[in-house]
Formats: C-alpha cells, sequence, structure tokens
C-alpha cells in the first residue's frame, strides 16, 4: 500500500479545505486506500496550529473537532518514531525532522508546498 507523509502546512491545508489534491490524498487515507505516516511532535504541531485563533474562529473549529483530529491521526495514522537525525535541509533545519520521519517509514511520497524539501 502506498505510504505518505504530509508535513504539518500540508496537512493542516488538507484539514481545513474541501477540496483539491491534498483534501483527496487525505481522503484516500480515512477510506483506507493509504497509509498516512506520522510522527507524535507532528500530531502536536498540527493540533496546536488547528487551535490558533485563526482557525478557531474563521474555521469554526471546536474542542471536540481538535480531540477528533488527535484522535484519528494517533489512531488511524502509522506512528513513526525516527531513531537517525539528518542535517540536510540548509535554509529551515526543522524540515529535516519531516525527512527524517518520511525515510524511518519508507514513504513513498512526501506531501509539501514548502519549496526547502521539494529542492
Amino acid at each position: 500500500m502506498l505510504k505518505v507523509v504530509f508535513d504539518t502546512n500540508a496537512m493542516v491545508s488538507d484539514l481545513t479545505a474541501s477540496l483539491g489534491y491534498l483534501h483527496e490524498t487525505l481522503e484516500a487515507w480515512r477510506r483506507g486506500e493509504v497509509v498516512l505516516l506520522i510522527s507524535e511532535p507532528i500530531v502536536d504541531e498540527v493540533v496546536a496550529v488547528l487551535g490558533r485563533p485563526f482557525f478557531r474562529h474563521r474555521r469554526q473549529i471546536s474542542e471536540a473537532d481538535l480531540a477528533r483530529v488527535k484522535r484519528a491521526l494517533e489512531t488511524d495514522a502509522a506512528m513513526v518514531s525516527p531513531k537517525k537525525r539528518l542535517r540536510v535541509v540548509e535554509n529551515d533545519p526543522g524540515d529535516d525532522r519531516v525527512l527524517e520521519w518520511a525515510l524511518e517509514g519508507s514513504a513513498d511520497h512526501l506531501v509539501s508546498g514548502n519549496h526547502h524539501l521539494l529542492e
């Protein structure tokens, strides 16, 4: 089965969108057609970003919504704990964490709009 990694921005964009490639990919995960690889720090970051005032008020995201997202990610995604640290993205070292988790889980695809990861 296809293994997919979303960086935090792509995940948040997908969770708050209703159309487009990102949304279709996450829907495929929800239907069990792809494996979503994730790590605990990314789950926490996604929930924290969705809990910001912009999303809470403009997108009307409730505490119950945040709890559902966290529970779904923790129980339905494949949790990955990278054992090897990388230093390959000079302009944004935080992106190294996404690469670590993609490599540890043998991801087939990395979904990101971040040019540092796509170069």
